[in-house]
């Protein structure tokens, strides 16, 4: 019998630019203690580990494992190349479901080197910024628009580190960009660790465990893929008709709609793959995405809160921890305990994920 999976606890490192005063070991360490006392959990509770660490397995991770939990149960590596943090909490939600265990850790943890955005990703993002300008006669603005947002979200979020406040001319005059986007319309790399902890229905209730978040449907794109079809045009190049493939499955497993969400976190490397989403998630109809934008639809006060935590344009992106991430964000908010940029009744949430072959869309809601 299939289990319900429930997130018990989260802990989340500050954002980091650089690495100066940034010690990976100490952070995974502190990231899966905060998550341990959030559940008021027992460490000898955690029967398996799902690890995504970017930058290959040198560092003693053990060490942080050890340190948190005083002993080292069974550890999964997790790559960390496409959405490597969700994949992690994929397969371990899995787990719990199919009844291979009752409690799972599931960390991550970007210690360098930090990929910038290659050349050839801001192309193609560019290309599809310009697909859908000419499609729907969308403004740069538009864009634009969407970094300001993040930033402004960011600054009431102290893990950020990009949350610095930015006017609507700061973005469209970044240096170096590809016109219709401008650099400060790419996430920039960020140092960072995350840990959850996930067990079933039957575990978190015999505990009594505090507030858990029930992880209402999960979809990786890998389970929808058909016959291979190579892209031939730039909008599909960058995954818009995959990630609406995967959002409406979700919905259709939950038995919701888009209506029913007051917020979401969702992978925006570049603020073309932010307003791309909203119409793939449906959050809007097609091609309306600069009415939604202008609207003010996507923040406080409009349909709904589009990455409240800044995101990847306030808080600066890692493979192995966005994922991990955007749930503890989303699970603050459940709980109502985001402090300042708290979504007022939020009860329902989603994330979305994504990396070079695939996305993960999964739902939320509050206990």
């Amino acid at each position: 019998m299939e289990q319900d999976v429930r997130v018990v606890g989260v802990g989340r490192s500050a954002y980091h630019r650089s690495t100066a005063g940034w010690y990976p070991v100490s952070a995974l360490g502190e990231a899966i203690g905060c998550a341990m006392a959030d559940a008021s959990l027992e460490p000898m509770q955690v029967e398996q580990v799902y690890l995504c660490a970017s930058g290959g397995a040198r560092l003693p991770w053990q060490e942080s494992l050890l340190r948190a939990l005083g002993h080292v149960p069974p550890i999964v590596s997790v790559d960390a190349s496409v959405a490597g943090a969700s994949r992690a909490l994929y397969l371990a939600r899995r787990d719990i479901e199919e009844g291979r265990a009752h409690c799972v850790l599931v960390a991550g943890i970007d210690h360098g080197p930090a990929d910038a955005p290659s050349e050839q990703s801001m192309a193609l993002w560019t290309a599809a910024a310009r697909e859908y300008t000419r499609r729907h006669q969308c403004r740069q603005e538009t864009f634009a628009m969407i970094a300001v947002k993040a930033h402004q979200h960011a600054f009431h979020n102290p893990d950020a580190d990009y949350g610095q406040p930015l006017g609507l001319d700061d973005v469209l005059a970044g240096q170096g960009g590809f016109a219709p986007l401008p650099r400060l319309q790419f996430a920039a790399p960020a140092y960072a660790a995350s840990a959850l902890l996930v067990c079933s229905t039957e575990f978190a209730r015999r505990l009594a465990l505090s507030r858990p978040v029930r992880i209402l449907a999960q979809v990786c794109s890998d389970e929808l893929r058909g016959p291979a079809v190579a892209p031939d045009t730039p909008l599909q190049s960058v995954g818009y008709e995959r990630d609406m493939a995967v959002s409406w499955e979700v919905y259709e497993r939950a038995g919701i709609g888009p209506a029913d969400l007051q917020l979401c976190e969702l992978h925006d490397r570049a603020t073309v793959t932010e307003l791309l989403l909203y119409e793939a998630l449906g959050f809007c109809r097609e091609g309306s995405a600069e009415r939604f934008i202008e609207d003010g639809d996507n923040t406080y006060g409009g349909n709904i809160v589009v990455n409240p935590s800044g995101g990847l344009l306030g808080m600066g992106f890692g493979a192995s921890t966005s994922g991990l991430a955007q749930c503890a964000e989303l699970v603050m908010h459940l709980r109502d305990r985001a402090g300042s940029r708290q979504v007022p009744h939020a009860s329902i949430a989603l994330q979305q994920d994504a990396g070079e072959a695939g996305s993960i869309v999964t739902l939320y809601r509050r206990d």
